[in-house]
């Protein structure tokens, strides 16, 4: 093993990997050490999911802003924040009988413990990538996994509260070669004493320095300088803006909100003893018989499915019709890819006067 002061500067982000698997002792030594990580009040707050299936792998190349050297890397690992393990355990140990009990009310997760689930996540994928680098396995964060939550959750079998919030791609470096460490920002610029310091103008450009210096004005971007280049190709681009949606769509789930217990039973959730229900739209009502048809596809479908993409969907009578509204486009093309079909199917068997189904984007529907 190298000196821990090596790892620490000489380690890069490494997107060309060795034509090779890992050994398990190497994958289990990954694991070892993100699960050695500092976590808070020892709940380890995260779960890991590793990938070596060259099907999914190619899906997350693509889902994750379109990057192939993804589905190349021998070992992927999902670092997921995860509040679902002890709400479920809290479930079984019957939280919500001990808070009638004493006047309190037993509430989902919300959005604090969504950021501190996220930090021991991190905190051990970041202890994996050292343990990695020490035995000559370098790795990559991809961060476009926050990107597409719905079609991940589904990829993943992700429940309601977990998160994808970092990937990381493993694997050896290629013999021979080991690209120099990428410079970084003066030490003053990061690290202050006792408190927050912002910078002028003229310490904002001292910082930048070295990287402005090879800006060039012909980019594809039409920026003038390095800052609106940096604007363009990253905080205002469009894998940002789909990356803040999905992260609203995730959010949703991380709200505190009161848990409806039930004496329910699913056959996912086999072993619990009381299980959460997922929201259905509100106008469902609207359409009376189409709770037969959820029933339906909950049986059919992998619950993460049906919770993202069946649950949500807003039933309407149009002119013999039965038109799907969807909150989003994200939703309306994939459940039309995937679920029209099965849909359709159930909607007959329940609704046999229904000529077929439309799906649509949510709107005002005109009374």
């Amino acid at each position: 093993m190298q000196p821990i002061e090596n790892l620490l500067r000489e380690r890069i982000s490494l997107r060309r990997f060795a034509d090779c698997p890992l050994n398990q002792g190497d994958v289990d030594w990954i694991v070892e050490g993100a699960m050695r990580a500092p976590t808070a009040g020892n709940m380890m707050l995260y779960s890991m999911i590793l990938i070596t299936d060259p099907i999914k792998k190619q899906v997350l190349s693509e889902t994750c802003d379109h990057q192939p050297f993804i589905a190349k890397a021998p070992l992927v690992v999902a670092f997921l924040a995860d509040y679902q393990r002890w709400f479920d355990y809290y479930r079984n140990s019957n939280v919500n009988a001990y808070c009638l009990e004493r006047g309190l009310e037993f509430c989902g997760p919300d959005e604090a413990d969504l950021l501190l689930a996220c930090s021991d996540a991190l905190i051990a994928a970041q202890n994996a990538v050292i343990a990695a680098e020490s035995r000559g396995i370098g790795s990559c964060y991809i961060g476009d996994i926050m990107e597409n939550y719905e079609r991940h959750r589904e990829l993943l079998n992700l429940p309601a509260w977990v998160f994808p919030v970092a990937l990381l791609c493993f694997g050896y470096y290629p013999e021979g070669e080991r690209p120099a460490p990428r410079s970084r920002f003066d030490r003053k610029y990061i690290a202050f004493a006792e408190q927050y310091q912002r910078f002028n103008p003229e310490g904002l450009n001292e910082m930048l320095a070295a990287r402005a210096a090879a800006f060039t004005p012909a980019n594809p971007y039409g920026a003038q300088n390095y800052g609106q280049w940096m604007y363009a190709r990253k905080t205002g681009a469009p894998f940002s803006a789909e990356m803040a949606r999905s992260v609203r769509e995730a959010l949703k789930n991380w709200k505190g909100d009161r848990i409806r217990m039930n004496n329910h039973v699913d056959e996912l959730d086999e072993g619990l003893t009381n299980v959460w229900e997922p929201r259905v739209s509100e106008d469902a009502s609207s359409v009376p018989k189409w709770w037969r048809v959820l029933e339906i596809m909950r049986k059919e479908l992998s619950r993460p499915s049906f919770e993202t993409w069946i649950a949500p969907l807003r039933p309407v009578h149009l002119e013999g019709e039965l038109c799907l509204y969807c909150q989003n486009l994200f939703q309306k093309d994939w459940a039309e890819s995937r679920y029209k079909q099965s849909l359709e199917r159930a909607v007959l068997a329940v609704m046999p006067d229904i000529r077929g189904i439309t799906f649509t984007l949510e709107k005002t529907v005109e009374q």
